[in-house]
């Protein structure tokens, strides 16, 4: 039996490699403002009960499907069960979503490179990428999770020197994590996804390649300064993903577009039918869809980009009020030598 107590944050993964399949990485993370016991272990299962303000969600990247993040914010007790399903051997993991004040999905679909007319001369599903895990926590409670896209399922997914990292951040306090010339900011309430593109061989230096995510809440909001945010909710009830408008390139600050459109199919953002589900649940059988487009700067070759879903107000990107700064790519040398 395990427990924690105010303000508490964990992380859990659990990878797994099917044969003929690939990889099935599944990763979870609880941030709870009162008290939580669980049970179980990797073979068997387990369960979790949460009473009071809690942060719930879970990382899938699933090779098949398109990977995504989700949080719910939840202000009553919840149970959450992880049962093991012996027929494929990957864990198939059910969150009760229903005492929950919001529920956020954010799908990363594909990258496409576009030519200067805005035409795709070249696509990349990130569904058809073979994902590799590897987590960590900091001495100063930052808990991180890596997956990389180091090998691919069909010829030409890659090419030879591309690589695409996801690292998700999540904090036992208010701080900042640096990437290059960006600030990310990370707290108990927000889980950061950096996502690293190196190495694209573009068919012409004059082409941008552009980040497709899906994104499933209660409402759609509007453009607030320097992101863009879908957000549900209100107050400390809100529940929102936030897209910046800044990137980092090879070390300098860039400017990017985005652009959110809404739509109506599920299967558009996400074709996690699970998901799907928990959405429904928190919100009566309907919620709102949209796809956003990141358009990166013409011929970069290093990129680190950051969208973030969280609870509460969203923190902007720049002046947040910050608790410690270090390099993530310092600690993820000294964790994972």
């Amino acid at each position: 039996m395990a427990e924690f107590k105010y303000r508490s944050t964990t992380t859990w993964v659990i990878p797994i490699t099917i044969p003929f399949v690939g990889s099935v990485n599944l990763a979870f993370y609880a941030s709870a403002e009162v008290s939580a016991t669980g049970s179980g272990n990797n073979q068997t299962g387990g369960n979790a009960t949460v009473s009071g303000d809690l942060i719930l969600g879970a990382i899938k990247f699933v090779t098949g499907l398109s990977p995504v993040s989700y949080m719910g914010y939840i202000n009553a007790q919840v149970t959450a069960t992880r049962d093991i399903n012996s027929i494929a051997n990957t864990d198939v993991t059910k969150f009760d979503y229903k005492g929950s004040a919001g529920f956020i999905l954010s799908s990363y679909l594909r990258i496409d490179e576009r030519d200067s007319s805005g035409v795709t001369v070249r696509k990349v599903l990130l569904k058809d990428l073979v994902w590799t895990v590897a987590n960590g926590t900091s001495t100063k409670g930052l808990h991180y999770i890596s997956l990389s896209a180091s090998n691919k399922l069909f010829q030409n997914t890659l090419h030879n020197g591309e690589s695409v990292t996801f690292n998700f951040l999540i904090a036992e306090v208010l701080g900042a994590v640096t990437f290059g010339s960006i600030e990310v900011p990370v707290t108990p309430k927000t889980l950061e996804s950096v996502i690293e593109i190196n190495g694209w061989g573009y068919a012409s230096s004059s082409n941008k390649l552009v980040l497709v995510c899906g994104v499933a809440t209660g409402t759609a909001a509007g453009a607030s300064a320097g992101t863009v945010t879908l957000a549900s909710g209100s107050g400390k009830n809100q529940i929102y993903a936030d897209f910046s408008k800044v990137v980092d390139v090879s070390g300098t600050k860039k400017s990017v577009t985005v652009t959110s459109t809404k739509v109506v199919n599920f299967s558009d953002v996400s074709d996690d039918t699970d998901v799907q589900v928990a959405a429904a649940s928190v919100y009566n059988g309907t919620y709102s869809l949209a796809l956003v487009e990141v358009a990166l700067p013409a011929g970069a070759s290093k990129i680190t980009y950051d969208p973030t879903i969280g609870s509460g107000t969203p923190i902007q990107k720049s002046g947040a009020s910050t608790v410690f700064f270090f390099s993530l790519l310092l600690s993820l040398v000294v964790l994972f030598i």
